[in-house]
């Protein structure tokens, strides 16, 4: 292992330390264990990572969407927009199953308060769509030598992340010294419309609250699945990276 590598791992584990005074750490928690045995390992160091999650959000505008009426009045009566309008605005954020009853309703917990006044825009053209999305586990390793970056994309592979690979090489006096990996699988991803964002800037449901409460109990039976591939992919590095 290279000197270079190991004051770059140092660094990193440094800058993402857990806060002295809140304990806060930037890893999710549903990884941070995995993460930590990852870089007990010399020649492996990560810091970027994310378990798993659902996620709501209002997409951002694009520079030639037509502004809203409301944006208008906005305007022209000196009042400030609250946020910029190219930035989308997240609703929600799970990295765990959610708990459903049979009371609790879906809509308002995932950002969508009325969830009765179904509707559709009378365009597409320049609408905000509220998304519904479930990402799986995902992670970037750096390794200290491209020998240690394939034998970590070979564990990823073997484990179902089948989207892995090595994203980049550095070079050191034309001597590859680190190589990046990413862990990643699109398999148990989704990506669902919900609803829009009307001209009054209110965020109005297009499908009903039973289809909603549907796509979280889809979104938990991926949790599932998601943390068995991970659970796989954990046996399988540590199988490969295990002292001979």
């Amino acid at each position: 292992m290279s000197s270079h590598f190991a004051t770059q791992k140092t660094e990193l584990l440094r800058l993402t330390a857990p806060d002295a005074l809140n304990n806060i750490s930037p890893i999710d928690v549903g990884i941070r264990k995995l993460v930590d045995e990852i870089n007990e390992i010399e020649t492996l160091v990560t810091t970027n990572s994310c378990a798993g999650r659902i996620v709501v959000y209002l997409e951002g505008r694009s520079s030639t969407s037509p502004r809203s009426n409301l944006e208008d009045h906005a305007r022209i009566s000196g009042a400030s927009i609250a946020a910029d309008d190219n930035n989308g605005q997240s609703l929600f954020v799970a990295h765990d199953p959610l708990p459903l009853s049979g009371k609790s309703l879906v809509a308002p917990m995932l950002g969508l308060a009325d969830h009765t006044n179904l509707g559709v825009p009378p365009s597409i053209e320049g609408v905000r769509w509220v998304r519904c999305k479930f990402e799986p586990m995902c992670l970037r390793i750096l390794c200290a030598s491209l020998e240690s970056a394939q034998k970590l994309d070979t564990a990823a592979l073997q484990s179902g992340f089948r989207e892995s690979g090595i994203s980049s090489i550095s070079t050191d006096n034309l001597r590859a010294s680190t190589a990046m990996v990413a862990i990643r699988n699109t398999d148990l991803a989704f990506d669902s419309v919900i609803g829009y964002e009307a001209d009054d800037g209110k965020l109005i449901p297009m499908v009903t609250e039973a289809y909603m409460r549907v796509l979280v109990e889809l979104c938990n039976e991926k949790f599932k699945v998601n943390k068995q591939k991970t659970e796989a992919f954990r046996e399988a590095l540590f199988t490969s990276f295990k002292p001979h």
